[in-house]
């Protein structure tokens, strides 16, 4: 899958390490361009001549990073604000797409930065530049690398908004991701412009599960379902991965029932990526079909991060055990119990089975009536789960809430 693991305290976060690494590398020179912009045209200064002191010694054309903020009401999901700007090395730019939510970029030097492409793979240096996003009181601070799109969320706590960041890097993305990636961002904004970038993005293996996820959770919808499933169809697994994923974080039946058959199926730590964000997905039949194989299943689901690398992980299926409580009600979990029981009284939490057999045998809310269907993998019925969305403009399905 897209993007690669930087040795240092940003491994776990999916955020590359704060200034990590001591490789070869030159700090910025004074150029003419500005370093930060916020205005909506492309800029006259050649990206060429910002950076050409680094250029000399490290491998890249890069010139600074366009940065853009998408806002969204929290409870209605539509679009509040936008904002966009440039940001150059040693430059900080303020982008206030709402009245009183004003997010702060901050861009450090370009370094080499080691790297590696999986757990366990060859490390290599590769020239990053650093970066520091802040709002409020909370931020969030690592490395940028030079040839791919960076996706983050602000979730504004507190507030009623919250924003979806991307961080695109100009002169420096491969041929394939500059063609695919629209950059020319129009004020005030729009979610289909969001919707490009990322799919864009994913189209050529640049948007990680993470961030794909993450940001759909904020919009809570897609204007371009049928583009995704296109992206659900390609015939790269991981970018097809990507797109099932997406669409089973808004709702859509088919990418929910695509991303519950690649949960079962991958193995390794294709695996443990994927149960990582099944308690992210809105509830549903399938899906809660597909969380009780797996909490059941007899295996653990925790990363390998290679030879002599310690990460004090743990299994995942405990995020699934606490999304089964949280999310669905005892009618719809009662069909499982008996698997699940049988299953905890293995464990070493004696309490779990106990856990389980209350849960189950709580009264039903009359306005939620536990009723059942046949079971898709051979259980004896599977639960009919509340209906928790509503149908965006487009005919996709949108989640209301968290």
């Amino acid at each position: 899958m897209r993007g690669h693991l930087a040795i240092g305290l940003g491994l776990l976060l999916g955020v590359t390490a704060a200034w990590a690494g001591d490789g070869d590398a030159a700090a910025p020179v004074p150029s003419t361009r500005p370093t930060s912009s916020a205005v909506s045209g492309p800029s006259t200064q050649p990206a060429t001549s910002v950076h050409a002191e680094v250029q000399g010694k490290l491998p890249t054309k890069y010139a600074y990073h366009q940065v853009a903020v998408w806002t969204f009401d929290k409870k209605t999901r539509a679009l509040a604000g936008f904002a966009k700007g440039e940001v150059a090395p040693g430059g900080r730019a303020v982008l206030e797409s709402v009245k009183g939510h004003a997010i702060t970029f901050t861009l450090g030097r370009v370094k080499k930065v080691e790297v590696w492409d999986e757990p366990g793979g060859k490390r290599r240096l590769e020239p990053m530049v650093e970066f520091k996003m802040a709002h409020g009181t909370g931020s969030l601070q690592g490395s940028l690398a030079l040839d791919e799109p960076k996706f983050s969320v602000e979730y504004g706590l507190g507030e009623p908004v919250a924003s979806v960041v991307a961080m695109i890097p100009v002169g420096s993305l491969p041929a394939k991701a500059a063609a695919a990636i629209p950059t020319r961002l129009n004020v005030p904004g729009r979610p289909e412009e969001l919707d490009d970038v990322l799919l864009g993005s994913a189209s050529v293996g640049l948007l990680s599960l993470c961030e794909a996820v993450e940001v759909y959770g904020v919009t809570g919808r897609t204007t371009r379902p049928q583009q995704w499933r296109q992206i659900m169809a390609d015939k790269d697994a991981d970018i097809a991965t990507i797109g099932a994923a997406v669409l089973a974080r808004v709702g859509d039946d088919a990418g929910t029932r695509r991303f519950c058959k690649l949960c079962l199926e991958s193995r390794g730590n294709e695996q443990v990526w994927l149960v990582e964000h099944i308690p992210q997905m809105p509830p549903s039949a399938a899906l809660l079909d597909a969380m009780v194989q797996l909490i059941t299943a007899d295996r653990t689901y925790m990363a390998w991060w290679g030879p002599n690398v310690g990460v004090n992980d743990m299994d995942r299926r405990i995020g699934l055990l606490e999304s089964l409580f949280a999310k669905y009600t005892p009618g719809q979990v009662k069909p499982y119990a008996p698997r699940l029981i049988a299953w905890a009284k293995g464990r070493k939490d004696a309490t779990l089975p106990k856990r389980i057999e209350q849960f189950v045998s709580a009264p039903v809310p009359a306005t939620q009536p536990a009723t059942t269907t046949p079971a898709p993998s051979g259980g004896s019925a599977q639960p009919a789960v509340a209906d928790t969305s509503t149908t965006a403009p487009n005919g996709a399905s949108a989640r209301t809430g968290d």
